[in-house]
């Protein structure tokens, strides 16, 4: 019997009486809204899906068709263009990343039975061997998998091969056609491999690529194939630029621990999905299970909410033809149809069914633990612990098991029904109801504090105890079942072993705030030694929450974590004499520069109900850490770390390729030179990057910066690298490593420094940078500012008395604290003597820093600057305004009050100019210098050891910085991106540095750079896209700057604020009539009718006068625009060439609006000249020459318009 046809004409029938429709073809059959392993989509992950069933005899055509969770917006997603046929399911992926893949078909071009040409390499093997025309005719030939002592290698090489170097020739016939592609490898040790002499992946080996043939794997590892597991794989789409049509090769570097290795092995597999079957096909390696992601996968644009809702399909004409209301999931359940002929009825399935039948029963309720007398929390004394039955039918209740171990409650558990559990002292229970023909409940966790005071927030941790002392599972010992690494030979707790806890969080006030399932690692390196172990702990949705909402860190904003680490303070360790708080101090006193710190925080911690000591909770730095610290998103950015302390830079997130670019041309470029310093300062955030290291350096650090070390960029946005302060135990006078006197400036600077902690490649950048009179200029002012305030011995010994007082009550318990893993040790007076000698050292180390600074470099110096010299600066009144000297900003915060007036003294470094510049508060502005300077202009350049005043006074205008055209949504045909002028309508300049612009989103801000200056009556642009602006609009426009946002085409804000973070101009405006309609999306711009006028009104406002606005000019005015407006150019004009990169020629193309003599030179990056390509009259017009660089070599060149009247220099890159 053909039960589905008939379940679908009785579901039928039941639909009609509720949805106005004739006949419902299709069918919402299965939810599952919180996937973790059950599907995987075509990038490998586990989004939620939505199963569409179609329940009737016809095909059924898509297109147009959409689905919703919100009845509000039906059409928030439209259905592609897809056929079901009759009695067929659909698959929609619920991930909100709103594509539709194009793969059909896989094919394994490499190691699927093709021969490969390898070498067992030597040191006298050529490094060009990864690139695609290097010569392997001598080569050996072998088919894959190469190696020894698997027995199951198709070539075998002699037992103690150290390395195999390897190519893989593949043929690639329409690039257009390849959609994806993907990495498949089987390694014993590691391995590298290489695209057409780029590198796309690596394993377990760290080092700068390629690597020598004796380089060793980081550590011990086996293949999986010969054990029946699955290969190691790598999505590497975003690689598919480096293919070439025609011939392509996959190059492999394999490498074992060492030569005793008892097997080496190198069997790559690489797939590439095509839009369609291609000639001569072989499909894939059968070992490989990619099959299941051939078919298109459409990705809807919205998720499945976790907590439950309604979803909704519409056909073309907008009508509901059916929904599904799904109830809460746990990780891995799904919810729909239950495939039962008699009647219609929903159910949650323990076992989902995607693409195939429902289950034949399901599961309609799932239990709820009854209310219980007491919850987890603090009791003055012992508690009995009940349900409670008031108000309640007892034999309704369902049977309640529980435990106090940890464990998990099961139906063998004890029952609480009917029963009382009393505490007499600190414990933890886990409750779950469990019930036949019912799912059982979530399981509860409660921890009960008996007498217990704490002026700490605290955490309580449970897990089954063999998930921490098992010797084959336990995370907490050393165990049977470990590896070797962190200063011991073999442990579990070297394992990267995740376990399942119950984590509760409780704060200062003892009011639990958090209550959730969780996972649980053991964190740190050589710390793990330690008898209190630090612990990552991650929330996931598999265990309950998939993210925790709540404030855990008073220094930053951010609410939401996904991970968190309880740091048991590393080096700085109790039992070893330390205070616990050290690297904490370290992190708080920069919390105010531009290091990207890990916020701090102690807390208790309880573990199965015991007490477990201080352990300080702290961010987790993965790419997370840096979405929630910066307005990057998680998914484009690039993160790399030193990989374990004595190796290269390699990629944790991301990749490593844009940081080797940025080693690789401060190296071979002369940064002496302002040109090619300014290029590195593109790729490097300056300001944070000469914090950090002034930071290690006065920290005195010396487990750095070989080691501790990792550095993150944003791919869509400024792709500026940052350095993120970590881990820094070793500094502020620890005992074995941060001595007060510690040239740390030298140690940074070694050349020659050991593999650890600081050898030559971790020290190589900052050398390269040194060369710079630029940047040792702004090294040693910004040293000079942090230790006229952070790092000032009066705040130093505050900070340190403000956390050691946090921590101070809980000290006598946690240093006698003796657990299962051992004693903590060290006593109350060696942690006070601690305190001292960290504030020693916070009065001692400016002097060895200012001696380390200004030794002469004929003495070893490396910077030979004069002293410190005070140097005075007054503020005639302190509500007028404040004063920056190089980046420290004089305030009432750290100057003295004299009646109304500031004074502050500091010291700097004696033959050093440092800027220095006045800033008027709203209201007022700036009049002048007076003192040893005298002067007008607001930035000025002084020396050390000058007294001067900067004199302010009522402003004659309110109107400071003006809004006053506005580009929310250009013509499509000629599209600007968005845009904002502003005017400077004051008499005199004014210093927008640290100035925010935003929208009505507080989280979207543009911070003006330092030293952005707006002349009087000058006006000037922020724009969202600089390409896309500078194709429209060709005459002379001052753009400050590009938005990581955009502007709403219906209604938005546009607000400006000052330093002081006060608002100086804002402007509302709407799509809608009173507003310009004409300025959505019509060509058109907002302009302000007057300046003088109330720009917060839309009677203020008109569609510009002309299309494209007038940007950076005054509203109204025809712009002369080369590319729309006139068929002969009216300014002169240098075009990005075309194509670039380029190989062997391109055109270069350029514009003049009057006859003349042009000149076009060629120069390489050193700024040599290499060409001549004009040298004579032009017409006015534009004009187009050939460069063809068939004689030179790959690399950046530039170019160089020539006129009497205009110069123009731009660059292009030259790969061969």
């Amino acid at each position: 019997m053909n039960y589905l046809l008939i379940r679908s004409i009785l579901f039928v029938a039941i639909k009609l009486i509720f949805i106005q429709v004739v006949t419902a073809q299709l069918i919402i059959n299965e939810i599952s809204s919180n996937n973790k392993s059950t599907l995987q989509d075509n990038e490998g992950d586990y989004p939620d899906w939505i199963e569409l069933f179609n329940e009737s005899t016809d095909t059924v055509n898509l297109n147009g068709y959409t689905i919703s969770d919100d009845r509000e917006e039906l059409d928030k997603y439209i259905i592609p263009d897809i056929n079901i046929a009759p009695f067929s399911y659909l698959i929609l992926f619920a991930s909100g990343k709103n594509y539709v893949s194009d793969v059909t078909y896989w094919e394994t071009l490499v190691g699927n039975g093709q021969i490969a040409k390898y070498i067992i390499p030597n040191s006298q093997t050529d490094n060009n061997w990864i690139e695609k025309d290097f010569n392997d005719q001598n080569w050996l030939n072998g088919q894959y998998g190469i190696g020894y002592g698997d027995e199951d290698d198709e070539t075998v090489v002699s037992n103690g091969t150290q390395s195999i170097f390897a190519r893989s020739y593949f043929q690639v016939d329409d690039l257009k056609s390849v959609k994806s592609m993907i990495l498949h490898m089987d390694y014993d040790d590691a391995f590298v491999a290489y695209l057409n002499g780029t590198e796309i992946a690596r394993e377990n080996i760290t080092g700068d690529a390629p690597l020598a043939h004796d380089h060793q794997a980081d550590s011990y590892t086996e293949p999986r194939i010969p054990t029946g597991q699955y290969p190691w794989e790598k999505d590497i789409i975003e690689y598919i630029s480096l293919l070439e049509e025609g011939e392509n090769v996959l190059a492999l570097q394999v490498h074992n621990f060492n030569t005793g290795s008892s097997d080496l092995t190198a069997y790559p597999f690489l797939s590439l999905g095509f839009k369609s079957e291609i000639n001569n096909s072989n499909g894939t390696n059968e070992i490989l299970e990619i099959s299941d992601i051939r078919e298109r996968k459409i990705h809807t644009n919205f998720k499945l909410s976790s907590k439950g809702e309604t979803i909704y399909i519409s056909d073309t004409d907008s009508v509901v033809i059916d929904s599904l209301n799904y109830p809460v999931l746990i990780s891995d359940e799904s919810y729909g149809l239950i495939n039962n002929p008699d009647s219609v009825e929903y159910g949650i399935f323990n076992n989902p069914t995607p693409g195939t039948e429902n289950g034949t029963s399901g599961y309609n309720k799932r239990l709820k633990i009854p209310e219980l007398n007491y919850y987890g929390g603090f009791y003055d004394g012992f508690i009995s612990l009940k349900l409670h039955e008031s108000g309640s039918d007892n034999d309704e209740m369902p049977p309640v098991y529980y435990t106090t171990d940890g464990s998990i409650p099961t139906s063998e558990s004890l029952l609480l029904n009917g029963n009382q559990l009393d505490f007499f002292r600190t414990g933890v229970v886990k409750l779950r109801a469990i019930q036949n023909n019912a799912l059982p409940s979530p399981i509860q966790t409660e921890t009960y504090f008996i007498q217990q005071n704490h002026d700490l927030p605290v955490i309580s941790i449970s897990t089954h105890p063999r998930n921490l002392w098992s010797d084959e599972e336990g995370i907490y010992v050393v165990g049977t079942n470990g590896i070797g690494g962190n200063g011991h030979e073999k442990a579990n707790w070297n394992q990267d072993w995740e376990i399942p806890v119950g984590f509760e969080y409780y704060n200062e006030d003892g009011i639990r705030i958090i209550n959730t399932a969780a996972g649980a690692k053991i964190f740190g390196g050589w710390s793990r030694l330690n008898p209190m172990k630090s612990l990552s702990i991650f929330f996931r949705s598999e265990y309950g929450l998939g993210e925790i909402d709540l404030k855990l860190f008073e220094s930053k904003d951010i609410t939401k974590f996904e991970s968190i680490v309880l740091r048991n303070s590393g080096n700085d360790f109790t039992s070893q004499g330390h205070s616990m708080f050290r690297d904490g101090l370290m992190s708080t006193l920069v919390n105010d520069t531009e290091i990207d710190n890990n916020a701090f925080q102690p807390s208790v911690v309880y573990l199965n109900g015991e007490y477990w000591g201080i352990h300080n909770i702290r961010e987790k730095l993965n790419e997370h850490y840096v979405e929630s610290n910066s307005y990057a998103d998680s998914e484009y950015i690039d993160l790399i770390g030193n990989g374990g302390g004595v190796n290269q830079f390699r990629a944790v997130h991301g990749s490593a390729e844009k940081y080797d670019d940025l080693i690789r041309y401060s190296t071979s470029r002369p940064l002496g030179f302002r040109q090619f310093y300014d290029e590195v300062e593109t790729m490097l955030d300056i300001d944070n990057y000469i914090d950090y290291h002034l930071t290690q350096i006065y920290y005195s650090n010396t487990d750095w910066p070989g080691n501790n070390t990792k550095i993150w960029r944003s791919r869509n946005q400024d792709g500026k690298w940052r350095w993120i302060l970590y881990d820094t135990d070793f500094g502020f006078n620890l005992r074995y490593g941060g001595n007060v006197s510690h040239n740390t400036l030298t140690f940074a600077l070694d050349p020659s420094g050991p593999g650890w902690p600081n050898p030559p490649w971790s020290t190589r950048l900052l050398r390269n940078m040194f060369d710079s009179p630029i940047f040792k200029v702004k090294f040693v002012n910004r040293m000079a500012d942090l230790m006229n305030k952070n790092f000032k011995p009066s705040h130093v010994h505050m900070m340190i008395d403000s956390l050691s007082n946090l921590i101070e009550s809980e000290i006598p318990r946690h240093m006698s604290t003796e657990t299962r893993s051992g004693a903590y040790g060290g006593t109350v007076d060696g942690w006070y003597d601690q305190i001292s000698l960290m504030k020693d050292f916070g009065t001692e180390r400016p002097r060895w820093i200012e001696q380390h600074f200004t030794q002469p470099i004929s003495q070893g110096g490396k910077l030979g600057v004069g002293p410190l010299v005070d140097t005075t600066i007054r503020l005639s009144h302190k509500d007028q305004g404040v004063v920056v000297i190089n980046r420290l900003m004089i305030d009432e915060s750290i100057a003295q009050i004299l009646s109304n007036s500031l004074v502050w003294t500091g010291k700097y470094f004696s033959n050093v100019e440092i800027p220095v510049r006045a800033q008027s508060r709203k209201g007022y502005e700036f009049i002048g210098w007076t003192g040893d300077i005298i002067s007008n202009n607001p930035t000025i350049t002084i020396t050390a050891g000058v007294n001067i005043a900067a004199n302010f006074a009522p402003a004659s205008s309110e109107n400071e910085i003006v809004i006053t055209e506005i580009m929310y949504n250009s013509d499509d045909e000629i599209d600007s991106g968005d845009w904002v002028e502003i005017f400077n309508n004051k008499n005199s300049d004014i210093d927008l540095t640290d100035w925010v612009l935003k929208d009505e989103d507080d989280d979207h801000e543009f911070l003006f750079s330092d030293g952005t200056i707006l002349k009087s009556g000058n006006y000037a642009i922020i724009v969202r896209d600089s390409v896309k602006f500078k194709e429209v609009y060709d005459h002379s426009i001052d753009i400050l700057g590009e938005m990581d946002f955009g502007l709403a085409g219906g209604s938005d804000d546009v607000r400006i604020f000052d330093n002081f973070g006060v608002i100086i101009d804002s402007v509302s405006y709407d799509d809608e009539s009173p507003w310009p309609v004409e300025a959505d999306g019509q060509g058109y711009s907002l302009e302000l009718i007057n300046i003088e006028s109330d720009n917060s009104i839309a009677e203020s406002w008109q569609a510009s006068k002309y299309a494209q606005g007038s940007p950076g000019l005054e509203n109204g005015i025809l712009i002369d625009n080369e590319k729309y407006n006139s068929d002969l150019p009216t300014t002169y004009h240098l075009s990005q060439n075309y194509p670039n990169p380029f190989n062997p020629s391109t055109w270069i193309e350029f514009a003049i609006p009057k006859s003349g003599f042009v000149k076009i030179e060629i120069y390489s990056s050193l700024g040599q000249k290499v060409a001549e390509l004009a040298n004579n009259n032009y017409p006015a017009g534009s004009h187009a020459v050939e460069f063809n660089a068939n004689l030179l070599a790959s690399g950046v060149y530039f170019y160089k318009l020539i006129t009497p009247d205009f110069e123009k220099t731009r660059k292009m890159l030259l790969i061969k």
